[in-house]
């Protein structure tokens, strides 16, 4: 893992991960898996002032199952996003990632593969308001939504919490 910062107000930072893990799916051993996984990520991340930061995600990565089904993977996504603070208490965030996975397996991957993406392209995107109302109180409102390769349909999910301080 490597950090470094460019000027007074942008940083970067490179990850490069590797992991090997061996799961036993089924009880009787019929389907287990050996998987390998590279990964490597940079991030940019420009904070002009106190209350404003925007970054910018690159990863790419690759998995191997090296027991039977032999299944190889590639996928890699891009994710910008900002965070503002307003209000002296607020906090906006917004966020949103592409995410590209190619396999030598069709249209369908086990689960332990790519995050639990399946291959084609899949988005995602995020917005969240968090204020702090009084020193006890804090409320929160969380919007995100989906679009996964598989579904040809958008996912949406709207909450909204009252943290409660004691």
């Amino acid at each position: 893992r490597l950090r470094s910062q460019i000027n007074r107000i942008s940083t970067i930072e490179a990850n490069i991960l590797y992991n090997k893990s061996r799961k036993n799916i089924s009880a009787f051993s019929v389907l287990d898996n050996n998987i390998s996984t590279w990964k490597s990520k940079i991030e940019i991340a420009i904070n002009p002032g106190s209350k404003l930061r925007t970054f910018i995600k690159v990863i790419g990565a690759r998995q191997n199952d090296k027991s039977g089904s032999n299944t190889n993977v590639n996928f890699y996504s891009v994710n910008p996003g900002i965070e503002r603070a307003f209000l002296g208490s607020g906090r906006l965030t917004a966020d949103a990632k592409w995410l590209r996975v190619n396999s030598n397996k069709g249209s369908y991957l086990p689960f332990d593969f790519a995050d639990g993406n399946q291959p084609g392209n899949n988005y995602t995107w995020n917005l969240s308001v968090n204020y702090r109302t009084t020193q006890n109180l804090i409320t929160v409102l969380r919007y995100s939504g989906s679009r996964k390769a598989r579904y040809n349909k958008t996912f949406n999910n709207l909450r909204a919490e009252f943290q409660i301080l004691f």
